[in-house]
């Protein structure tokens, strides 16, 4: 009988691509995952423009360099000589009083010259007495300001003059006349028509108190406006200087104090928009009068109201 012989059956070979392909299949989606993805930027929303409002008072004021216009009279040397003073630099003197004593060249005898008006004495002077005075200044208009000269300083000490030369100056100390140069845009039609004739305060720089200034009149050309004012003498300064910073409060007006920008034009009717929780409200105004950057208006408020200074499109 014969062996029979058993055959192992052949093992099967296992199948390892599945495997091998979930797992590059994860590796993937793992580093896809890692990557940092960047995102569109999300662009953020401007803010409303808008602006608090106030209870008060909105003073107009316009601020410039101010020329000086005095009253003034300058005593020269009658013939070449020789000077003495007599009054000192800055001194009052009334009609008579001794100013200074005058020596003709050639040993003639002094001569003592007093005064023939009441004013100030001051011993430099600045070539422009004779230009810058309330008569030849009545009619000037921006282009006579702008033509105006330089001063040309010279102070005559004691000793030797020439025929002719500036000895001293009288100044009338109690009252000073003022041309300002302005932009026509900084007051209204209706601010230049209320001005001639008015007194106003002016400030002066150095001094804390104001002074009363009398508007005498105004000239416009182009864009430029000329203000002449005449004031009592703002400080010891004037006496001497012929440019001042002056700031001329113009008016003032009392109520809800607001931006310009906010003020619109709404189915004929002025007034602002105020922000509220469900959205804007058309808020009727009543302007006084203000400057290039706020007005005063007669409105009904509440004092944290907050206005749109950029008025919705649909109300323009």
């Amino acid at each position: 009988m014969g062996s029979v012989m058993r055959l192992r059956p052949e093992s099967r070979r296992r199948r390892r691509w599945p495997l091998l392909l979930f797992a590059l299949t994860a590796l993937g989606a793992g580093l896809y995952l890692w990557k940092p993805v960047t995102l569109p930027a999300v662009a953020r929303a401007e803010p409303e423009p808008l602006a608090g409002v106030r209870e008060g008072v909105l003073r107009v004021t316009v601020e410039a360099d101010a020329v000086l216009v005095r009253r003034e009279q300058v005593v020269r040397a009658p013939q070449a000589g020789a000077l003495r003073r007599i009054a000192a630099e800055g001194a009052r003197v009334r009609v008579g009083g001794q100013v200074a004593a005058f020596t003709p060249a050639g040993g003639a005898a002094e001569q003592v010259i007093t005064s023939p008006v009441s004013g100030v004495v001051l011993y430099q002077t600045d070539g422009l007495e004779g230009i810058l005075t309330p008569e030849a200044v009545a009619d000037w208009g921006p282009a006579d300001f702008y033509a105006l000269p330089l001063p040309a300083l010279s102070e005559t000490p004691d000793g030797p003059v020439a025929e002719g030369e500036p000895l001293f100056k009288l100044v009338d100390d109690l009252r000073v006349d003022m041309l300002l140069l302005v932009s026509a845009g900084s007051l209204s039609q209706a601010q230049q028509a209320a001005l001639p004739g008015r007194e106003l305060e002016l400030r002066v720089s150095g001094r804390d108190l104001p002074v009363t200034a009398r508007v005498l009149r105004i000239a416009a050309q182009g864009p430029d406006l000329l203000i002449h004012l005449e004031s009592p003498l703002p400080s010891p300064e004037a006496l001497r200087l012929r440019r001042m910073r002056v700031s001329l409060l113009v008016a003032e007006y009392e109520g809800v104090i607001l931006p310009r920008a906010a003020v619109d034009v709404e189915e004929g009717r002025t007034g602002v928009w105020v922000a509220g929780r469900g959205g804007y409200r058309f808020v009727p105004v009543r302007v006084l009068g203000g400057t290039a950057d706020e007005v005063a208006a007669e409105a009904d408020l509440p004092p944290d109201a907050q206005v749109l200074t950029d008025p919705p499109p649909r109300s323009r």
